[in-house]
């Protein structure tokens, strides 16, 4: 998520019907590709998908 680190000792376990019920638009990055990338500027913006590189 935005905002945060890239640091993994940042890292959490979280669980995903907690964060889910919080984000429900993540359910729209459900079926995105093993390799790919999603990201847009704010929540009302659709996301931009593409190849991670």
């Amino acid at each position: 998520m935005c905002n945060t680190t890239d640091d993994p000792d940042d890292g959490m376990v979280i669980c995903m019907g907690c964060f889910i019920s919080k984000f429900p638009e993540i359910i729209e990055l459900a079926d995105l590709p093993k390799g790919w990338d999603a990201f847009r500027e704010d929540k009302n913006q659709p996301w931009d998908k593409q190849p991670f590189e």
